[in-house]
């Protein structure tokens, strides 16, 4: 080969590294594809409390003046009867969703023009229960669905509606069709029938708020907002320690669900949302560093496309966590023109044009 030839070659190869040496990024360094909808959306100036997905796949949120529902490309609110706002939504096992309001609760079903509408089910309540205040949570089992005020739970098995008094706290919980709620001062509760046991070393929640439970490989995951993870194997709890514990504890954990893929997503009320493996020693973390416009996220939930969706201070962020797509953020390639990309042995070589 002619000497002038190989200087050519090498000089080219120098000037080919020098595209690619001020960018090199890890194999995790993308940002997930990231939509926000904000109030000019939906024209509602509210937070997200809950997320739920119809059998038809469209989704509903509750917000602070009713159920928001999307179909995809346009929103609709659903009122209450008395215009008042939303703390949770549930999905029964027949697709009906059922609704938390202040000083109602009911169900969601089409009206006479096929619409989504709400129906009360203050009818059917007890004599003399009628005045309850704000209602926090609900829970959907085989037996029928659950509604949780300050201090009683209503049960209503489809035909009628039970009282449980005296069960003072804000959530309800469901594991394998088992009911559970937390009595201030007593610890955590099976509900059992219109009854109430204390489970065994259940009184280690006298006086710690418990925020979720979820099945967790044949054990019972218990999350709280200050105080981090526990295991229940049945007979005791046990700290459960994860790569997220600070950021969970800091964070003020607020609402938790599993994935399909086995990990379960931590919304958070100060430091946005933590993805944990299953075996809890890996994390992710989605905050307003990689692409979130806050850090407050008040629900967590995946579509039937696998699409996480978070209820935010807000407004409503869809996050596509198993997209093969990743976006490079603009602060770490500032204005530079990128001409030519290269992935290699796990990292990502990004040549840009000289003198930008």
């Amino acid at each position: 080969m002619p000497k002038k030839l190989t200087k050519y070659m090498a000089f080219a190869i120098i000037v080919f590294i020098s595209f690619l040496s001020p960018l090199v990024y890890g194999q995790d360094f993308g940002r997930p594809l990231i939509k926000h909808f904000t109030s000019k959306d939906f024209r509602l100036n509210s937070a997200i409390w809950c997320i739920e997905q119809d059998e038809r796949g469209l989704m509903y949120f509750a917000s602070d003046y009713g159920v928001l529902e999307y179909d995809g490309s346009s929103w609709r609110l659903i009122k209450l009867d008395n215009n008042s706002s939303i703390r949770a939504l549930c999905k029964a096992d027949d697709g009906r969703i059922y609704v938390a309001g202040s000083s109602d609760f009911g169900y969601l079903a089409p009206d006479s023009i096929g619409q989504m509408a709400y129906y009360s089910l203050l009818d059917y309540m007890p004599e003399g229960s009628e005045k309850f205040g704000e209602v926090w949570d609900v829970v959907s089992a085989s037996d029928g669905v659950y509604f949780k005020t300050q201090d009683k739970v209503f049960h209503w098995d489809r035909t009628e509606i039970t009282t449980i008094n005296s069960v003072n706290a804000y959530r309800l919980y469901i594991v394998e069709d088992v009911v559970y709620a937390r009595d201030d001062g007593t610890g955590l509760l099976k509900i059992s029938g219109d009854s109430t046991v204390l489970i065994r070393d259940g009184e280690k929640f006298s006086e710690m708020g418990v925020w979720d439970m979820l099945p967790f490989n044949g054990q019972i995951l218990v999350t709280t907002a200050e105080d981090g993870l526990f295991l229940h194997d049945g007979q005791k709890f046990s700290r459960f320690k994860s790569a997220a514990d600070t950021f969970l504890i800091d964070g003020l954990l607020y609402n938790t669900c599993r994935l399909s893929n086995g990990k379960l997503a931590f919304a958070t009320r100060r430091n946005g949302v933590a993805i944990l493996d299953e075996d809890g020693k890996g994390a992710q973390f989605l905050n307003e560093e990689n692409g979130l416009t806050g850090n407050v996220v008040f629900d967590v939930f995946q579509d039937s496309d696998d699409g996480l969706w978070l209820g935010t201070q807000d407004g409503i962020t869809r996050v596509e966590l198993n997209s093969p797509f990743t976006m490079l953020p603009q602060e770490k390639i500032a204005n530079s023109v990128i001409t030519v990309l290269h992935r290699f042995k796990d990292k990502l070589f990004a040549g840009m044009v000289l003198g930008t």
